[in-house]
């Protein structure tokens, strides 16, 4: 076990120089193991002190902070622990590895959700999900696009730790803040995009799930417990 903590610790700090994300070849509980315990740590290190600094030098976007708790412990635990990574991991992290049944369930979920934004944002959505849906079935298509997914598949990771971030804008009163705080507001939930996605390709989509509610989870704790 000792040597399986030294690798990922390895491969963490080899992360910057690396072209690509490798699979973990490791056992399910072994993996579950090191997410737990190396990766979720990183996260929350990383996320609760972006924050805890941001709070400290811009308070209003502390105060334009929704609060989680308002409807009290269950519901913040529903909607934060259980809800939240089983929604937003099929939209944002399923289809970093793609299928034609990943594609659907994740643009048809993003397409949804859109309406929260506008509601031609999520027609055109629709439509779009709709169109490339059909002729995916196309086997010179589904080669293309196959093709140009693996080319730019970089470029979609870095596209969806943006929308996984800004999405989270609606946990703040916007009308608080300005423009310019916006990325700063959302700091946490891009070092969050950015590791779940890590977790995603490394180990398997359920690890994002678990990773996501863990993190989740002990930000209610933190909040509720320890007010902060």
């Amino acid at each position: 076990m000792k040597s399986i903590f030294k690798e990922e610790v390895l491969y963490i700090k080899e992360l910057p120089k690396t072209d690509f994300l490798k699979r973990s070849k490791h056992k399910p509980t072994h993996r579950v193991i090191l997410v737990l315990l190396i990766w979720a740590p990183l996260d929350i290190l990383l996320g609760f002190s972006s924050w805890e600094l941001i709070a400290w030098a811009f308070p209003i976007i502390e105060e334009a902070d929704t609060d989680i708790m308002e409807n009290g412990l269950m519901e913040a635990i529903i909607t934060a622990v259980i809800m939240a990574p089983l929604l937003e991991e099929p939209i944002f992290r399923l289809i970093l590895k793609f299928s034609r049944g990943r594609w659907n369930v994740s643009i048809f979920l993003l397409s949804l959700t859109m309406f929260f934004f506008s509601k031609y944002l999520a027609i055109a959505f629709l439509i779009a999900w709709a169109t490339i849906g059909i002729k995916l079935n196309d086997r010179y298509f589904y080669s293309r696009f196959l093709f140009g997914f693996l080319k730019y598949k970089k470029h979609l990771f870095w596209i969806i730790v943006l929308l996984f971030g800004f999405v989270h804008l609606s946990n703040f009163d916007l009308d608080m803040i300005s423009y310019y705080h916006y990325p700063l507001a959302v700091l946490p939930q891009l070092i969050a995009g950015v590791i779940f996605g890590i977790v995603r390709i490394r180990f398997g989509f359920w690890y994002a799930v678990l990773i996501h509610a863990t993190n989740n989870a002990l930000a209610v704790f933190a909040i509720d417990y320890l007010g902060l």
